[in-house]
């Protein structure tokens, strides 16, 4: 007996049919019923909160994590070929220079042209890629958009559920009014009149009573909060998509970036111009692949290689603040200019509008006008790097011709300047000249020293022998 007792007791152990599966259709949640009230001020307050409650900026935050790593690599991979194609251009160039040296013909060279056939492959790859990645970068500004309609909606059904129940208070307190005056009229007409309300009793004994319609009851019917939420999105996003793909990404910041970013990586000096973001979209819905190049015409076409020259220049390496190489540039969106960052925020800490630094410039600048641009940054750093590579440069070519130097050089330039002082001396009394007579004899060693004309005569015939050994 007190076996089976413990045995009734214990828990059973559960089913297989009880398992995740049968746990989790317990927890359904049950078919949606829209409201038959208005909504208590309670829910109306949390219908209100539920955008920052449930705080929509981490998926904001995430879809621009992923823009920013998308811009990344895309502009790695066509730097990389980039790259690739100047390092085989370079072979090619150097082994022609080589054959028209040795008067050889162009027979075809193996190792060139697998280089050059794996450089094809390379690129189209590449392409195809940079194309995949251009389309995913617009489906993640629609994900934002999408993000900014869905708060714009749960905004919009907050507003209209609090309008409507402010509206059911008013007609139910309107209604309760005439309710209570009605019925004080018919206490006062009910005291007077007895013998008469008997009376048609009894001629209405057959006759329905019959209410009249409530002019005040003429509202709309409630509509309840996720059908708003609903029609607004839908709404929304029917509006985005009827735009033609020009007016939803051609004015995108975001997207004009990607576009001249990949542009830059694929043509790093400013000769190659882009397509304008007219031309980026066909009249068919396909889209330029990123990197094709605005065919110069029409007043393009009396642009000198001066106006390009002069268009590289415009962009400088040093702050105007710090007057130093930029270490981390950010540029306004006003004009175009960019400073150092700690640099300008520093002078936002006095007041929140700065004038720009630059002379010549009047654009007043807040905070919201300074951006980091890409393209700019990748700019400064290759003409940073540039400057770098030809002072080393400039270096070693003086470090080679002082190794190569001839070692009469030092002499000759050592006698000049003795010469120099001889005819300083020749203009001193004759008392001195003996001294000086004594002098060259004593430092001279060999045969005597010619005479000044002819001095200056070697000097230039070893000159131009310097000139014959060094072309």
């Amino acid at each position: 007996m007190a076996s089976r007792a413990r045995q009734s007791t214990a828990t059973p152990a559960p089913r297989r049919s009880e398992g995740p599966l049968a746990r989790s259709g317990s927890s359904a949640l049950p078919e949606y019923q829209t409201p038959t009230y208005p909504l208590n001020p309670a829910a109306q307050r949390a219908l209100a909160n539920l955008t920052r409650t449930h705080d929509l900026r981490t998926l904001t935050t995430r879809l621009n994590a992923a823009q920013e790593t998308l811009n990344t690599a895309a502009v790695d991979v066509n730097d990389r070929l980039t790259d690739r194609n100047g390092r085989v251009a370079s072979v090619r160039q150097r082994r022609d220079k080589e054959r028209e040296e040795n008067g050889e013909e162009d027979e075809g060279d193996e190792s060139l042209e697998e280089m050059e056939r794996a450089m094809n492959e390379m690129k189209q790859k590449v392409d195809g890629m940079t194309k995949r990645m251009e389309e995913t970068m617009r489906k993640i500004l629609d994900g934002k958009k999408d993000v900014q309609f869905m708060e714009q909606s749960v905004n919009a059904a907050a507003e209209d559920t609090r309008n409507n129940a402010s509206t059911q208070a008013s007609t139910l307190n309107t209604r309760s009014q005439r309710t209570r005056q009605s019925q004080r009229n018919a206490e006062d007409e009910g005291n007077g009149e007895d013998g008469e309300d008997d009376d048609d009793d009894d001629e209405n004994d057959g006759i329905s009573d019959f209410q009249p319609t409530d002019p005040a009851a003429g509202t709309q019917p409630e509509q309840a909060p996720i059908n708003i939420f609903r029609s607004k999105l839908e709404d929304a996003k029917t509006r985005y998509q009827s735009h033609s793909m020009g007016d939803r990404y051609g004015k995108d910041n975001d997207y004009i970036n990607f576009r001249r970013a990949v542009h830059d990586a694929q043509y790093p000096g400013d000769e190659v111009p882009m397509l304008p973001p007219s031309e980026w979209f066909n009249e068919d819905g396909t889209v330029a692949a990123p990197g094709h190049t605005a065919r110069r015409g029409g007043g393009e076409e009396d642009e000198s290689d001066d106006d390009i020259a002069i268009e590289k220049a415009t962009i400088s390496t040093k702050c105007p603040l710090t007057l130093r190489e930029f270490k981390d540039p950010i540029s306004s969106t006003k004009c175009s200019h960019s400073y150092e960052k700690t640099a300008i925020l520093e002078l936002f800490g006095r007041s929140a509008h700065v004038r720009c630094p630059v002379g010549g410039c009047s654009e007043a600048l807040t905070k919201k006008d300074l951006r980091k641009d890409p393209v700019i940054v990748r700019k400064i750093q290759r003409l940073q790097k540039a400057k770098r590579v030809q002072q080393e440069q400039d270096q070693d070519e003086d470090e080679d011709e002082e190794d190569d130097a001839p070692r009469g050089t030092q002499r000759r330039r050592a006698q000049t300047i003795d010469d120099d002082d001889a005819a300083n001396i020749e203009d001193e009394d004759d008392d001195d000249s003996p001294m000086k007579l004594e002098t060259q004899t004593t430092h001279s060693v060999g045969p005597p020293q010619p005479p000044r004309p002819s001095q200056a005569i070697d000097l230039d015939d070893g000159s131009d022998e310097d000139e014959v050994t060094l072309d």
